[in-house]
């Protein structure tokens, strides 16, 4: 009977959110994204303030992993070293 409100952030800049709740039972909620990353890029998940919206409540302890982020490569973008012309 908890709630959790997690927010996708690309270089302090919001992209999405994921809400769930449910009564009585387990919260689940899921969300995709694709992303256009350059080196140095920082993409981070984090938890809703409580003082923003509902309070976020991950279930689990450290050796029980229940909540997961992961991220591919679709494709490389070379645009680091521009094309040299001669």
């Amino acid at each position: 009977d908890k709630t959790i409100w997690t927010e996708l952030w690309h270089n302090g800049y919001y992209i999405c959110s994921m809400y769930g709740h449910t009564s009585s039972d387990y919260a689940s909620g899921g969300n995709s994204v694709v992303l256009r990353l350059t080196k140095g890029d920082e993409v981070y998940v984090k938890a809703v303030d409580p003082t923003n919206g509902a309070a976020t409540n991950m279930y689990g302890a450290s050796d029980e992993v229940y909540s997961t982020f992961s991220g591919y490569m679709v494709a490389p973008v070379y645009e680091e070293f521009p094309s040299v012309v001669g």
